[in-house]
């Protein structure tokens, strides 16, 4: 068991946003998750949900985005999201998306920070 303090939201957040290299809309909800989760990222669109959690070995290099990859599976544009995060401290997460991107909005971190605050 950990004793280190971990945090996690008090409530769900939703957004809706165009996907910076794909161009197509993406839904994305922050869900609270329990004690040494982790950030996991949840593909909703695909049958069954596949998750991805957020991990050094995960990450692939990429052209102008941060990318997690496992076999067939892939979240890019993941940056400015995990900045916000990073920010308030959240270390546990369920990222549900229903495409292979995070939304860019203004391509900062600004919409996440508000929404988080």
């Amino acid at each position: 068991m950990s004793f280190i303090k971990q945090n996690t939201l008090k409530h769900d957040v939703k957004f809706e946003g165009i996907g910076l290299h794909s161009g197509e809309m993406v839904n994305m909800a922050l869900s609270p998750a329990p004690f040494d989760t982790g950030i996991v990222f949840r593909r909703v669109d695909l049958q069954p949900v596949s998750t991805l959690k957020l991990s050094v070995d995960n990450m692939q290099e990429s052209l102008l985005c941060s990318k997690l990859v496992s076999g067939d599976l892939s979240i890019s544009t993941i940056e400015h999201l995990l900045s916000a995060l990073c920010a308030f401290q959240i270390d546990n997460v369920f990222v549900d998306l229903d495409a292979p991107e995070v939304p860019v909005f203004d391509g900062s971190a600004r919409v996440y920070v508000q929404a988080l605050a």
